[in-house]
């Protein structure tokens, strides 16, 4: 029969060799998940954090992916991103803290 000390140190074994291999894991999997990548177009990217953000139109993409977010440069004409943005205006409005004002000439 084994005795609260046997039950605790096997505990404390178990856990000192969890903490290692989640570690270890983590290690691996951020190596995937995080750092640079470059894609030649939106449809290649598969990231839903970042297509929520990046226009559709999208070319030579390279995005910087970090566990707090990412950053992303990328391709795009002035006409292709001024429709995007009016477009987010026109999706998000209703809920914006700050009311998209007319341009001013």
């Amino acid at each position: 029969m084994e005795t609260r000390a046997h039950v605790r140190r096997d505990l404390a074994a178990g856990f000192v060799a969890f903490v290692p291999s989640c570690t270890g894991i983590m290690h691996v999997l951020d190596g995937h998940r995080f750092g640079v990548f470059t894609y030649a177009t939106f449809d290649e990217v598969d990231d839903a954090r970042v297509e929520r953000y990046l226009p559709p139109t999208a070319t030579n993409i390279t995005i910087h992916k970090q566990a707090i977010g990412f950053r992303a440069r990328f391709t795009i004409t002035q006409a292709q991103l001024d429709a995007h943005l009016d477009e987010a205006w026109r999706r998000y409005d209703d809920g914006a803290a700050i009311r998209k004002r007319p341009a001013r000439c």
